[in-house]
């Protein structure tokens, strides 16, 4: 008979990471946009750029949206397992 589980410590570090790097990725993103659209720069190539760095925007909000539901769901396993081990 197989017995599974994890670390509960552990698992609760990886949310409490995930999380964070979540946080810090999402003020890198607000960051570069704010500069992106701060440079002085006009013409097509300018407009280019900004639209491109909008399309990235969107796709590292999903990235940041990811890691917090990958936080939420670490959170929710530890909590699993604690109740499972306690025999709760």
């Amino acid at each position: 008979m197989a017995i599974y589980g994890a670390d509960i410590a552990q698992l609760n570090q990886l949310a409490s990471q995930l999380n964070s790097k979540a946080s810090d990725l999402q003020n890198v993103v607000k960051t570069l946009s704010s500069t992106v659209q701060s440079v002085e720069w006009k013409g097509p190539d300018a407009d280019k750029f900004r639209s491109d760095w909008t399309g990235h925007v969107s796709q590292l909000n999903k990235i940041v949206s990811d890691l917090q539901a990958a936080s939420q769901s670490a959170k929710k396993n530890a909590q699993q397992q604690e109740q499972a081990s306690s025999g709760a």
